[in-house]
């Protein structure tokens, strides 16, 4: 999922939680969702998502190559629950 200028930026939130909290069996990791910002736009960003004061969100991340490589590890979490 990206997000370009003109989205609708609140159905793309809604979007993240609908897939992270989609009713899970007990013990099942959450679906893995991912959000990788920018250096210009990670306080816009994380300003929306993030209550002040408390840190980025653990699906948040500012390099790519990391949050593929997270993605990737839990995505196969996921997948060997289901």
């Amino acid at each position: 999922m990206t997000y370009r200028w003109g989205n609708s930026l609140l159905q793309v939130f809604q979007d993240v939680a609908q897939f992270r909290d989609a009713g899970c069996e007990p013990g099942e990791p959450p679906f893995p969702v991912l959000a990788v910002t920018s250096e210009r736009s990670r306080a816009a960003f994380l300003s929306l998502v993030t209550p002040t004061g408390q840190p980025a969100p653990d699906w948040h991340f500012d390099d790519i190559d990391e949050a593929v490589a997270h993605g990737v590890r839990k995505a196969r979490e996921w997948l060997d629950f289901i």
